[in-house]
C-alpha cells in the first residue's frame, strides 16, 4: 500500500474535503447533474482515502504505536515488555537488546514512580530511509514527584525478519537545541 494512502497527510484530507465542499456548493447553486456527480466523486474519494488510512498501518504509524507501547512498559518498569518492541539488532552506544532488559533504569523508574510519555509525532519528523529502515523524531518525557526529564528523541526503526518494525537505535537530544546530544542518565 502506498504510504500516501496508508498514512494520508492532513493536507491531502483537507484538500479533498474542501474540493467536495466547493463541488457541493456549485451543485446547490445550479442543481445540475454534473456538479452532483463531481461532488459525490470528491466525497467518495475522501471516504476511500480515509478508509484505506484506517485499514493499513504505515511504517510511521507502527513506529508511533511501538514507541507508545515502550512508554507504557517503561512506566510500569517492565523491562521484558519494553524489550518486546526492540529489534534483535538493537545497538545504542554499544548497549545491546538484552542489556536493556536488566537495565538499572527500571529500578530507578520504579523507585520514583515515574510516568513515561511520548508526544510530538509529526509526519514532517519522519524519514523512510529504505524499505527496511525509518527514523522518527518525538519528544520523550519522564515525570515524577521530584521533577521531570524532557528530551527530543530520534528512534531508528528496522523491519525485522517477521515483517514488524522495531527499534534498532535511539538517541536523545536537548529539548530546545535538538542538535545537541543529551543522554538520559542510566539509559540505555
Amino acid at each position: 500500500m502506498p504510504v500516501f494512502l496508508a498514512d494520508p497527510s492532513p493536507g491531502l484530507l483537507l484538500l479533498l474535503g474542501i474540493a467536495a465542499l466547493i463541488a457541493f456548493g456549485v451543485w446547490f447553486r445550479w442543481r445540475g447533474q454534473k456538479p452532483l456527480f463531481v461532488a459525490l466523486g470528491f466525497l467518495g474519494l475522501l471516504g476511500v482515502v480515509l478508509l484505506l488510512g484506517s485499514m493499513y498501518e504505515s511504517p510511521r504509524e507502527e513506529a508511533v504505536r511501538r514507541v507508545n507501547l515502550m512508554c507504557e512498559a517503561a512506566t510500569r518498569a517492565n523491562g521484558d515488555q519494553f524489550v518486546e518492541q526492540i529489534s534483535t539488532s538493537f545497538n545504542a552506544g554499544g548497549v545491546k537488546r538484552d542489556a536493556l532488559r536488566t537495565s538499572v533504569a527500571w529500578k530507578e523508574v520504579g523507585r520514583l514512580s515515574a510516568k513515561i510519555t511520548a508526544s510530538g509525532f509529526s509526519q514532517d519528523d519522519f524519514q523512510q530511509v529504505s524499505d527496511t529502515t525509518c527514523v522518527i523524531g518525538f519528544m520523550a518525557k519522564a515525570e515524577a514527584a521530584e521533577g521531570f526529564v524532557l528530551r527530543y528523541t530520534k528512534g531508528t526503526f528496522n523491519k525485522d525478519s517477521d515483517g514488524q518494525w522495531r527499534l534498532k537505535d535511539i538517541a536523545f537530544f536537548n529539548a530546545i537545541n535538538t542538535k545537541q546530544t543529551e543522554p538520559i542518565p542510566e539509559f540505555p
